[in-house]
């Protein structure tokens, strides 16, 4: 069974949540996004987190600490993640899809040692072989010291669109609806006053180029009058990369590799990438894909056998 957990402005209703315990709700796994939750871009308080804890603990469930955006803060003070509170019963998990690139679909999960073991088995029966090359490659950014200077561009780059948002919601649409101000994340969570035609609006948003999520896939029910709001440019590193690979491949750049920002929904004001590096990555990319090809092949002449 899956049910579903009233959402506040601080957080998740736990005042709801143990009115369904004392009913007799026994949840194995709790999931939440505590730290700018997606879509609202809302942060559980810190008496929340506690108090949840102390229901985990009493009612015997586990916590699934959903944190891809707990590092881009860009105001306030941060909170003591649920892992933090209570590693016991937490189960963490990240992924620097949002810190690095979206298209390198690589997470990770911290957690507690008594069920590690069955997590990672269970892991590799659900994907069978996990994306090695983009794996690579986020241990190589980070390696090479890149990931700290480019979450304090990140930062820098996403507060003031943040703040242009925010601004502009309230210049435009004081009296429309109403919304949170979030110190971090990807997402402002928009509610109008009177009902929409959700339809309508989601084709003339694309039409003026917008591309929005319909609301109401975030609930269980309703949200026919939300819209969630991206203040990010999705983009990232894939995009650039490709760009400067195919520079580097015909000699046109020397040892350093510098991209100069010239367009306010462009991520890095000043990327450098090691030569070496992406020689690395077009050696590694050439060689898995001679590797597929070559095991295609032998499976379509019936050579391989794929259980």
């Amino acid at each position: 069974m899956i049910g579903s957990s009233d959402l506040e402005e601080d957080g998740i209703s736990i005042e709801a949540l143990e009115i369904e315990l004392h009913k007799g709700l026994r949840p194995i796994l709790f999931y939440l996004i505590p730290d700018f939750q997606n879509p609202t871009g809302s942060v559980m308080s810190l008496a929340k987190r506690h108090r949840l804890l102390d229901l985990a603990d009493q009612y015997g469930f586990l916590v699934v600490e959903d944190a891809p955006y707990r590092t881009l803060r860009y105001s306030g003070n941060e909170l003591p993640s649920l892992f933090d509170l209570n590693p016991a019963k937490v189960l963490q998990m990240s992924s620097f899809s949002k810190l690095i690139s979206p298209g390198l679909r690589v997470g990770y999960a911290i957690l507690p040692p008594a069920i590690a073991a069955q997590v990672i088995e269970f892991a590799g029966d659900t994907y069978i072989n996990a994306p090695f090359l983009n794996q690579a490659m986020v241990y190589r950014f980070i390696q090479k010291g890149w990931l700290d200077p480019h979450l304090a561009e990140l930062k820098k780059l996403y507060s003031q669109r943040l703040d242009s948002l925010l601004a502009a919601l309230d210049e435009q649409l004081k009296n429309k609806g109403i919304w949170n101000h979030p110190q971090g994340g990807f997402f402002i969570g928009f509610t109008t006053h009177q009902d929409l035609e959700i339809a309508e609006l989601l084709k003339k948003a694309e039409r003026i180029g917008l591309q929005l999520s319909d609301g109401r896939g975030f609930f269980v029910q309703g949200g026919q009058n939300f819209i969630r709001l991206p203040f990010i440019f999705e983009g990232m590193l894939y995009g650039i990369l490709a760009v400067l690979l195919s520079f580097l491949m015909l000699g046109l750049l020397g040892n350093t590799i510098r991209f100069e920002e010239s367009n306010l929904l462009t991520y890095y004001s000043n990327l450098q990438l090691d030569r070496v590096f992406a020689a690395e990555l077009i050696i590694t990319t050439v060689l898995a894909v001679i590797s597929s090809f070559s095991a295609v092949q032998q499976y379509l002449k019936g050579k391989l056998t794929v259980n």
